[in-house]
């Protein structure tokens, strides 16, 4: 029985000798960083970082560390930090501020919501975990100062909007090479921002969309513009919309940080007009009008215009290479200058007639003319010019053959010719057939007088 112990002992022994040191069950399973959900490879100062901890097994004490790798001769918030996890209380070791109350364990996952400062060195920093009082993680990470930054397309918006009757605009329904559908932002700092977009005037009757929640660096979004328009008077004005991104920085209690919130604009331009109608201000007076015309050389035109203000002004017109007739107004005509009592809460139709006098040169298509008008306040005399191009060509269509029409007569034309061609060689060939056969009577008959000869 003693043998036995003996050598019972010694195999234990000699297992305990043969296990090496160190080959404790790993602790640490992963060690994450995430701005928000986001997962990074960097830190960046004073934005909150959600550090964590994943372990094979529950751990009462956890410490995270971190310090600049190069060295530094004073410890404060620029250089050195420690967070402890200590039986579910989480702790700043240092500075008692850079740690969030949203830290949480959930199971064997243990999120440090902690942030450096934004006034660190940046560089190359060490990472280090202890667990249970033995270091488990070291590992450098870049540490950055916060930049914020927004990029945005270059979009402008124009709303149309029919006189004296609300109406509502979409940007997504625009249509047209020069018509803006949305604005195009991306976060191109480091740094998540709120965002918010607002317009200088009318910020009430804007709406756009995609501007909540966190704007992560290196995101990219789309935004629609929407517009309720109340009842106006025809009208011309630009409104600037603002984004502004504010960065979710952690304020320090001992400094404030000097990052500038980025801010940038676009134009939404509003025209309150008739449909396919430019307009024109001044001082009290606003004209719709259209910018362009077509006409022929020698026939009449009629160019109309809605005027509307809170003014009295004088039309008259300035024609180059046209002839004006006249002025309607009401059923009316009248000579040049034409005074007007204008409102704001009506339009008066003007029909302006005129004739395209002067003739495109010979092998010239068509000519530019321009029907130009004056306006004139009538109490302190203020000025004011409009006009619109008149293109007039050197006759109409209908006056010449189309491309059709010429092509059927050249048709018809060449079948002439060639039916031509063909009763002349029919007639040569029936000619040659007659004197043919009349060669050949001739000679049968000569046969039969020598035939009687002979008897």
């Amino acid at each position: 029985m003693r043998v036995q112990f003996v050598a019972f002992f010694l195999v234990v022994a000699m297992l305990l000798i043969t296990i090496p040191p160190g080959t404790e069950a790993q602790v640490l399973d992963s060690v994450t960083y995430l701005m928000g959900e986001v997962p990074q490879g960097k830190i960046v100062g004073g934005i909150v970082h959600n550090v964590t901890i994943r372990l094979t097994q529950p751990a009462a004490n956890i410490t995270l560390r971190a310090y600049l790798e190069a060295g530094f001769t004073v410890s404060n918030y620029s250089t050195n930090y420690s967070w402890t996890y200590a039986s579910g209380t989480w702790t700043d070791d240092l500075y008692d501020y850079y740690v969030q109350p949203e830290s949480n364990t959930y199971g064997n996952y243990y999120c440090f919501h902690i942030a450096v400062d934004s006034n660190v060195y940046p560089g190359t920093w060490r990472w280090i975990v202890d667990v249970d009082g033995t270091e488990e993680y070291n590992q450098p990470m870049l540490v950055e100062i916060p930049v914020a930054g927004i990029r945005m397309s270059s979009p402008t918006f124009y709303p149309n909007i029919y006189p004296f009757g609300e109406g509502y605009y979409n940007s997504s329904y625009s249509e047209g090479v020069n018509y803006s559908k949305s604005v195009r932002t991306e976060n191109i700092g480091n740094v998540p921002l709120d965002l918010t977009i607002n317009y200088n005037r009318l910020n009430g009757l804007f709406e756009t969309s995609n501007c909540t929640e966190t704007f992560f660096p290196g995101e990219m979004r789309y935004h629609v513009v929407e517009f309720q328009a109340q009842s106006w008077s025809p009208r011309k004005f630009t409104v600037k919309g603002l984004i502004k991104g504010v960065p979710q920085l952690v304020m320090t209690p001992d400094t404030i940080s000097c990052i500038v919130a980025p801010q940038i604009t676009f134009d939404v331009v509003v025209t309150v007009a008739r449909q396919g109608y430019e307009v024109y201000q001044m001082e009290g007076v606003t004209v719709q009008y259209k910018e362009f015309y077509t006409s022929i050389y020698n026939d009449d035109l009629t160019l109309d215009m809605y005027l509307s203000g809170n003014r009295s002004v004088y039309l008259s017109g300035d024609m180059d290479r046209l002839t004006m007739n006249f002025i309607e107004f009401e059923d009316e005509e009248y000579t040049e200058p034409l005074l007007l009592e204008l409102s704001d809460e009506y339009e008066l139709h003007v029909l302006v007639n005129i004739t395209c006098s002067e003739s495109p040169e010979e092998n010239q298509a068509s000519i530019l003319t321009h029907a130009n008008f004056d306006l004139e306040l009538e109490y302190n005399s203020a000025m004011g010019r409009f006009g619109s191009t008149v293109v007039v060509s050197a006759s109409s269509h209908e006056e010449g053959p189309t491309i059709l029409e010429a092509n059927f007569w050249v048709i018809l034309v060449l079948l002439g010719v060639f039916v031509g061609i063909g009763a002349v060689l029919f007639m040569a060939r029936r000619k040659a057939e007659i004197e043919k056969r009349k060669e050949l009577e001739d000679r049968i008959r000569q046969k039969k007088g020598d035939a009687r000869r002979k008897r």
